[in-house]
Parts: structure tokens; C-alpha cells; sequence
């Protein structure tokens, strides 16, 4: 896929990704097996100890790991995830790089960095993404016509 086209498909792919709207979070870079997410910290990202919803942290980490996967033009869905928590903040913009570290037939291994915009390391992880070699929504929109799976 050429450079062009697989920024093209990323861009396009989380421009409908409604959750990245909702939770302010935005395509910083991406290239082949690489993509850079950031996250704008809002009185919603927040727990009750005022910093940010370990589920949040986990969830942009998790997006970012999407996001370097679809570089190579497939639809991924998450398999499992992994992340380790290792600091926090209560306020600003936070980061998050995936790197792909594994890419099979079927299963995507990217590793995912989440930091602060000072550099500190907020926490890491492994996530598996599971090709559906085609978007899951044409999928969920057969079953639910046909009564089928695939």
C-alpha cells in the first residue's frame, strides 16, 4: 500500500469513529505500523481521585493500537489487550504511540505507549487485532438482514 494511500485509510477510517469524538481524541501522525493518537483531558476523562479513568487511559491505548494495525489497509477489531498502568495526570493532553510489532494472517500485534505532554510515562501495553479482512459493519449488517453469519 503506498504511502498515500494507507494515511488515507487510516484517516478515513477514524474520521467515523465516534468514540474517538466523544472522548477528544485525535490523529497525530501515522505511518507504515505506526500511529500517534492524542487525547485532550476533560472533566469526564476523570476518575473520583481527579486524575485520569484508568478505563480511559486503557480505551486511547487501545484505539492507537487499531489505528497502527489499519495501515495496511485491513479491518481489525481487538482480540485482547494488555496494559500496564505506571502513572497518571488530572489535567492537559495525553499521548498514546503504537508500534506494530507482529503482523500474521489473521492476527496483529501492536505495542502502545501512553504519555504525558511533558514525555512521563503514563503506562504500556500489548493488544492482539483480529482482521475481519473486511469492514465488521457490512458483516453486522448481513447477519442482522440475512439471520447469517459468515
Amino acid at each position: 500500500m503506498s504511502e498515500n494511500n494507507y494515511q488515507q485509510h487510516v484517516v478515513t477510517k477514524l474520521k467515523k469513529d465516534y468514540y474517538m469524538q466523544t472522548n477528544h481524541i485525535s490523529l497525530v501522525s501515522v505511518k507504515p505500523d505506526y500511529a500517534k493518537l492524542s487525547m485532550e483531558v476533560t472533566d469526564v476523562s476523570l476518575n473520583g481521585f481527579g486524575c485520569v479513568h484508568g478505563g480511559v487511559l486503557f480505551g486511547l491505548a487501545d484505539t492507537a493500537a487499531g489505528a497502527a494495525a489499519f495501515t495496511d489497509g485491513r479491518h481489525y477489531v481487538t482480540q485482547s489487550g494488555n496494559f500496564h498502568f505506571i502513572g497518571n495526570v488530572a489535567s492537559g493532553v495525553v499521548f498514546a504511540e503504537g508500534n506494530v510489532v507482529h503482523r500474521g494472517k489473521t492476527i496483529t500485534v501492536v505495542e502502545v505507549k501512553v504519555f504525558s505532554e511533558e514525555g512521563k510515562l503514563l503506562g504500556n501495553g500489548t493488544y492482539g487485532m483480529f482482521s475481519v479482512n473486511k469492514p465488521f459493519w457490512n458483516i453486522q449488517k448481513n447477519q442482522e438482514t440475512t439471520g447469517q453469519s459468515e
